[in-house]
């Protein structure tokens, strides 16, 4: 178990989580809006969203789109796993709450999450992950021809024809689901389940 003080985000602990994980199941919907609040989009803000936009506010065009991109994959995986309420274990079998590839967990979130369901079919998901994720995270790399590039202006996140990823397209993306699923977590108890799976793990 991890110490109480350890931090959550940047409001709450893993002892305010452990007071108040007993209580959730069957809250109303204004405490779950204070939960997604409190220890799911401050944990994002600070540990994900303040980071990218300083990077992206340098407005340098260098190439720090590949820094941002690199946060950016880390963040689907999360996402993802937070809302399967699923848990990262390696080189075990994986139960109903674990899963040991990030690779199918990356293309669930592109293929089956709004609004990047649009734009990401099954083939371009993978072609994505291991290419663009796989390609960044590990060798500081984008392979098979893509390119990341700022903007579309259209909110296209992607264009498989060049392949183009447009990293604040895609920024816009995350962000708009992070809203759907917060609003989402105030009513589906099947989000609130998975959350709260998530983020117990998160807590030991």
């Amino acid at each position: 178990m991890l110490d109480p003080d350890t931090e959550l985000s940047t409001k709450k602990t893993v002892g305010d989580w452990l007071k108040l994980e007993p209580t959730l199941r069957g809250a109303s919907p204004a405490v779950w809006a204070e939960v997604a609040r409190d220890f799911f989009r401050d944990r994002l803000r600070s540990l994900y969203l303040d980071p990218i936009n300083a990077i992206r506010g340098a407005r340098a065009r260098t190439g720090e789109g590949f820094a941002i991109v690199a946060i950016q994959c880390s963040l689907v995986e999360f996402l993802e796993s937070c809302y399967q309420g699923k848990n990262y274990r390696r080189d075990t079998p994986p139960s109903a709450t674990e899963y040991n590839k990030s690779g199918a967990m990356f293309i669930s979130f592109l293929t089956k999450r709004a609004p990047f369901d649009a734009r990401f079919d099954e083939e371009l998901a993978k072609d994505f992950y291991d290419a663009v994720r796989n390609g960044v995270l590990h060798e500081a790399r984008t392979k098979r021809g893509w390119r990341i590039w700022a903007s579309s202006g259209r909110d296209l996140i992607v264009e498989p024809a060049g392949p183009i990823l447009y990293r604040d397209d895609f920024q816009g993306g995350l962000e708009k689901f992070i809203d759907q699923y917060c609003r989402d977590l105030e009513t589906d108890p099947n989000r609130q389940e998975a959350f709260i799976t998530k983020f117990q793990h998160l807590s030991i």
